[in-house]
């Protein structure tokens, strides 16, 4: 992949696409197991823990990635002249694969820590079906990560509005300044969704677990739709907010006609044809 600037925001996407691929028969399952309210669940342990594993650590890849895609926001932002001059296509697939070890460990630790796969009365969702031990980790786990992906978005704000101020001249090529700029604008609205769908949903995710409420265990189903929305605006976002992305879907869709602009020139510095980019 030609364009750096991209690698963790196709591995986010790729991630998204997966999570939401292995969360199609779980949501079957919950919703074909669904019963009036007042009413028991009795859902079958092995279908949610089989269907709902995959989802669920695949939950950490995401935070990873999305932590990982401020880290390198933050660096580009801080210190533009050492982040360009470094070759990081080996960093940032290092880091998909540490976000998939990630995931791999939380998948490992289902079964680990388990009591043992047993039938639960009234349990409505995955995390009930596993020990109190992984329910604690993976909840609290999760809401930190999420957090500090947060508290991280916040100084890639602050550092955004502090170059948009600087009016110094710089010596980079007009296609790299804006490509730069349009990732930056895609990894900054992904981390916004991020805080939105995920830490707070992470934060009541995390309560649940750890204080053992009912009521907020009763919305594990709401979580898990807010994980997936969040998956989705994803994908969204890393296809609208980054102009030779776009261009490049438009290209496919062969939608050209339908926009002012033609499709861009092949840059030196992307994979993707681009058009004029003035």
């Amino acid at each position: 992949m030609a364009n750096e600037n991209i690698i963790l925001l196709v591995s986010l996407a790729a991630i998204d696409f997966f999570y939401s691929l292995l969360s199609i028969p779980y949501l079957i399952v919950l919703f074909s197991g669904w019963v009036p309210n007042g009413e028991e669940y009795h859902y079958n342990e092995y279908l949610i823990l089989g269907f709902g594993s995959g989802p669920a650590s695949l939950m950490k890849s995401g935070c990873t990635i999305t932590t990982l895609i401020a880290l390198d926001r933050i660096w580009a932002l801080w210190a533009p002249m050492r982040y360009y001059s470094l070759n990081k296509k080996s960093i940032l697939f290092g880091g998909f694969v540490f976000s998939l070890l990630m995931a791999s460990f939380d998948l490992s630790l289902i079964f680990v820590l388990s009591d043992g796969i047993k039938p639960v009365s009234g349990c409505n969702g995955f995390p009930c079906f596993t020990s109190k031990t992984f329910r604690t980790y993976w909840g609290m786990s999760n809401m930190v990560v999420n957090l500090l992906s947060c508290l991280l978005t916040i100084v890639v704000a602050i550092l955004l509005k502090m170059r948009k101020m600087r009016k110094k001249n710089r010596k980079n090529s007009s296609i790299r300044k804006k490509e730069d700029k349009w990732a930056s604008r895609a990894s900054f609205y992904i981390l916004i969704v991020s805080a939105i769908f995920g830490v707070v949903p992470g934060g009541i995710n995390g309560c649940a677990q750890r204080f053992q409420s009912d009521f907020i265990k009763a919305l594990a189903f709401y979580i898990q739709l807010c994980a997936s929305i969040s998956g989705l605006s994803h994908a969204f976002i890393f296809g609208m907010a980054h102009s030779l992305i776009r261009n490049r879907i438009i290209v496919m869709l062969k939608l050209s006609k339908y926009f002012k602009k033609p499709p861009p020139p092949r840059s030196q510095n992307s994979v993707f044809p681009a058009t004029n980019l003035n």
